[in-house]
């Protein structure tokens, strides 16, 4: 953000190769109904900010949930923005309603917040909408239910190998909060992104581990990391034809180091 006397200017820096330009565009809209959230109501927990507009929540709940009712929501069983991480819940019949039940009866059925008076069943499965309201579930939890064998074989989850596996697992795990990381995950996959990547990185250094941000989105997946990691570091990858990281921000140096400390805190 720059400040241009008659307030501040901001532009959004991004990798094509990594992010569409919708989703940066949304990334911003969001961004700007934060901030201006903050100042038109500087009391308000950052939790109640809705970051989605009416019409975008109406079509999350209702177009895309379909008749099945699906939901992707948050700890507080309000709907995720396209592209954010939540709990998949399912609505509908056989959990319309409730009658002769209650939230208490069985541990994975809760209130239905867009129901009254019916239940919503929380698969335990983790999941996120796309741009176009297509469900991408990124993780399902093991259970003693019956489940429909998947159409096409999943790939079989390996637990890290080597010490830095290990060691980048274990920092993923405790940052992105998910009980298992195993070699061939994906950071992006596990839902981090380009401002966890930079928290990784400073975690890294904390535990002696010479890892970048860049190196996350150069090598995303558990094992290639580590094997850049144990390569040597940054200095294994391609460089960067275009620009210096953040050099068309208008940040001094002294600037962006105080943003990446900010970021990494």
């Amino acid at each position: 953000f720059l400040a241009d006397g008659a307030g501040y200017r901001g532009y959004v820096i991004y990798r094509p190769e990594l992010y569409a330009r919708r989703t940066v565009e949304r990334l911003a809209g969001w961004l700007t109904r934060v901030v201006t959230a903050m100042v038109e109501h500087p009391d308000r927990a950052l939790r109640d900010v809705e970051i989605m507009t009416v019409a975008e929540k109406q079509r999350l709940l209702g177009q895309w949930s379909g008749p099945a009712r699906a939901y992707v929501l948050d700890a507080d069983l309000a709907p995720t923005p396209p592209g954010v991480l939540g709990d998949l819940y399912l609505g509908g019949d056989p959990f319309a309603s409730a009658r002769g039940h209650g939230p208490g009866a069985q541990p994975r059925l809760v209130a239905d917040p867009f129901s009254p008076g019916a239940l919503l069943y929380r698969t335990g499965d983790r999941a996120r909408w796309s741009e176009n309201g297509t469900l991408d579930i990124v993780w399902r939890t093991t259970t003693t239910e019956p489940e429909v064998e998947p159409a096409t074989p999943q790939p079989q989850w390996e637990a890290p190998r080597t010490d830095t596996e290990r060691a980048i697992a274990g920092l993923l795990a405790d940052l992105l909060e998910t009980e298992q990381v195993g070699r061939g995950d994906d950071f992006f996959g596990l839902g981090g992104d380009s401002v966890l990547a930079v928290q990784v990185a400073a975690r890294a250094r904390d535990a002696g581990i010479d890892l970048t941000a860049r190196m996350v989105f150069e090598h995303p997946e558990v094992a290639a990391l580590a094997a850049a990691v144990d390569a040597g570091g940054a200095d294994t990858g391609p460089q960067d034809s275009h620009h210096a990281p953040m050099s068309a921000s208008g940040l001094s140096d002294d600037e962006l180091a105080t943003l990446m400390e900010d970021l990494s805190g």
